[in-house]
């Protein structure tokens, strides 16, 4: 850290009482169970928001751990971000490793990273990452992943363009058990469906324009155009036209206007 962050945050340390409940401040971590307000940029290796963190800058950390509220004006840069309360972003989110999210993330512009697990909500620009999986809400105009997996549940997601390798698109899992993850993962998706305006479906959907990619499997997906190596169309779709190479599976429960083959 540059010689101003350490007088800002030993700053920061001796006038703590100004600020709404308690902040710790240390070499390695900024722990914020109260409330603060930063206006400088900040490159720490730990950030712990257990009560609220304004930010008017930009935040680059390796950890970064939110159980309560975090606002970032500009950008934030981590290996690692995990989400149990609230995330905004006013700019861009960049995640090396694993982005966590079992509460609720909303930026404003693109999510680039390595793995992206969601049991909660996004909301974003676009989102391109290696592994993408969701069992709960997200709203993007593009994802681009070379693996993504979306447990619908009751879950409605809108993401205009999906790319990928593999793509997965399944109301739920057949064979999954009622752990404790799975529960409190459902949960967390019917609660932010209940909370918002949109009309409430008995069964998850994702609504797209556009799904590519080599392996496809889509349930109760609304779609303009599929593209695939191999695509498989199972229960609940209804699908405007699907281009393939190899192989087109359909459902009997499902619809499909049109189909070309390609060589």
């Amino acid at each position: 850290m540059s010689n101003l962050f350490d007088e800002y945050y030993a700053y920061l340390s001796e006038k703590k009482s100004k600020f709404r409940g308690p902040v710790k401040v240390t070499s390695n971590t900024l722990s914020v169970a109260g409330s603060l307000v930063l206006r400088e940029d900040t490159n720490i290796p730990a950030i712990k928001v257990a009560g609220s963190l304004k930010h008017l800058g930009s935040i680059k950390a390796e950890i970064v751990k939110i159980a309560g509220s975090l606002e970032v004006k500009n950008d934030l840069e981590a290996e690692n971000v995990s989400v149990t309360g609230s995330l905004f972003v006013g700019n861009n989110l960049t995640v090396n490793n694993l982005f966590k999210i079992a509460g609720s993330a909303n930026i404003k512009g693109n999510v680039k990273g390595g793995r992206v697990k969601i049991a909660g909500k996004l909301k974003a620009t676009d989102v391109e990452c290696d592994y993408f999986r969701s069992s709960g809400k997200v709203i993007l105009r593009k994802l681009k992943a070379d693996e993504v997996f979306i447990e619908l549940h009751s879950s409605t997601c809108h993401i205009n363009v999906i790319e990928g390798n593999d793509i997965e698109v399944k109301l739920r899992e057949e064979y999954e058990e009622d752990t404790v993850t799975k529960v409190i993962s459902r949960a967390l998706s019917i609660l932010f469906e209940c909370f918002s305006l949109e009309t409430l479906e008995k069964e998850g959907r994702l609504y797209s324009s556009k799904i590519k990619g080599k392996n496809i499997y889509l349930e109760n997906t609304v779609c303009e155009l599929v593209e695939g190596d191999f695509v498989e169309i199972g229960p609940g779709c209804e699908i405007d036209k699907v281009v393939y190479k190899y192989e087109l599976i359909g459902h009997p429960e499902s619809r499909v206007k049109e189909s070309v083959k390609i060589s």
